[in-house]
């Protein structure tokens, strides 16, 4: 199970910069299994729509604890987020820095309780529809990434081309020093570095996935600094106007876009305008004790800064997980986030964890697999009495949301290459830069109408998601 078990000094190549690679490091039946019981697409995007050649990731945390993953794959999770694997690690690629560092898990714990957080992730990327392309142009990771592996699990029927890894010289970044192949059963491993430069090769077209195992760890604090910026091919003096034309158009439609009123910015958005309120609502009830409030929900700092301005006490976290970490220690929880389903009542429990008795939560949970019921269930199982609980509109909010972020949706596919890392600079672009703008205020008047014809739907079957209060009165079953 051990993807390091025949790791040995003869592995490492020095060039381009230092790296470890193993053919055959599992056994091949060992590894078909592995293959046979992937997890699917659909799992690992969390049910949502993915496109051509697009990155999906499952953490460590959530795998190990989600039983439609196979036993099989939940062990080897579990094995590979270990102390003793992430020594091992150390060991082989000379990290004589970070021996005895205390190892937690990502999204699982925090750095108040570990040097280094790990993450064992299930990896695919999407089949690749419409023309070739690359999943990663030329990067380098975030400089608090100690080190990076990978572990290809190719399936024998998949006859694509390319989806190489890519290794970068100091002197080069327009073509590779070394190729790590797509290869079933083969796994790398590099320290991160300024200088460790790398990529994924353009993949042809194909209706399989290109599957593989993430495994990182991260510190607390940044290991070198960089500026480096991604090179592209050289851009002609054309295509550079074109640029600069579209940077100019970006900033003019920001600048508008910001002044819009808030009245009306809010009825643009359901789920905008059920967030505020909220907000509101939790302002005006207050902490308990004078304990500190807890705001919880990544991307939703800023509209919750009225509430964490009540105490300087008062602190945020994007993840739910951090949630539980100080037991009882506040008096309102508020939080803004995408509920999934499947870890519900764990959430709910977090939130428990935190809270002190008669703290009450106050909460959105914006996911589609979440229902009235199954909400109520599981708050009143971790020990809160629901105060209320209501949809956050109905078939028009859902629609005006949509309408929203259809101008997006399309725009991007056109503008950028895949996961936005860098625009496609042609005349084209510079045509579809102000019909975006166009569109995106075209479709202002309509996602108005639909907030306030959402008082005909009166059962509100389809809505953004819940707004719920609750308070909690004991300790969770």
């Amino acid at each position: 199970m051990n993807i390091l078990e025949k790791a040995g000094p003869s592995d490492i190549a020095i060039y381009p910069f230092p790296h470890l690679r193993i053919d055959d490091a599992l056994d091949d039946g060992f590894c078909s299994r592995l293959i046979s019981e992937f997890p699917s697409l659909l799992l690992l995007s969390g049910g949502t729509a993915y496109g051509s050649n697009e990155r999906l990731s499952y953490p460590a945390w959530h795998a190990m604890r989600d039983t439609r993953i196979s036993p099989l794959w939940r062990d080897f999770i579990a094995f590979h987020a270990t102390q003793d694997f992430f020594d091992r690690v150390i060991r082989v690629l000379g990290l004589d820095e970070f021996r005895g560092s205390r190892v937690g898990l990502r999204y699982r714990d925090t750095f108040d309780d570990a040097d280094v957080l790990i993450d064992v992730q299930i990896c695919a990327n999407t089949p690749v529809a419409r023309s070739p392309s690359s999943v990663r142009s030329i990067h380098l990771d975030s400089s608090n990434k100690l080190f990076v592996g990978l572990f290809y699990l190719r399936p024998k029927e998949d006859d694509s081309s390319g989806a190489d890894l890519e290794l970068y010289g100091p002197s080069s970044h327009s073509v590779p020093a070394a190729v790590v192949p797509y290869r079933n059963n083969t796994c790398v491993f590099f320290a991160n570095s300024p200088s460790a430069f790398h990529a994924v090769s353009v993949r042809g077209i194909t209706p399989y996935p290109r599957l593989f195992v993430n495994i990182i760890a991260e510190t607390n604090r940044s290991l070198f600094s960089s500026s480096f910026c991604p090179p592209a091919a050289k851009i002609s003096s054309k295509a550079a106007v074109f640029r600069n034309r579209i940077v100019r158009a970006g900033k003019i439609f920001q600048f508008f876009s910001v002044r819009i009123p808030a009245f009306f910015a809010d009825r643009f958005d359901g789920s905008l305008y059920s967030s505020d309120r909220m907000v509101q609502r939790a302002r005006a009830h207050g902490t308990v004790s004078g304990l500190p409030i807890l705001a919880v929900g990544a991307g939703m700092k800023s509209s919750i800064s009225p509430l964490l301005s009540m105490d300087n006490a008062s602190v945020w976290t994007p993840s739910v997980h951090d949630a539980g970490k100080r037991k009882a220690s506040y008096g309102l929880i508020v939080f803004f986030e995408s509920w999934d389903h499947a870890f519900l009542q764990e959430s709910a429990e977090a939130f428990a964890e935190a809270l002190a008795i008669g703290g009450s939560l106050f909460l959105v949970a914006g996911s589609s697999t979440n229902t009235l019921h199954g909400l109520r269930a599981s708050l009143e199982r971790a020990g809160f009495s629901v105060v209320s609980i209501s949809p956050c509109g109905g078939a028009f909010w859902l629609l005006g949301r949509l309408l929203r972020g259809i101008p997006d949706y399309i725009f991007h596919q056109y503008i950028f290459t895949n996961h936005k890392h860098s625009i496609r600079w042609s005349a084209t672009t510079f045509i579809l830069v102000p019909l975006h703008a166009i569109f995106s205020y075209a479709v202002i008047p309509f996602c108005a109408l639909c907030f306030y014809l959402d008082r005909f739907d009166l059962r509100r079957d389809f809505t953004l998601g819940y707004s719920c209060e609750a308070i909690k009165i004991r300790s969770a079953r």
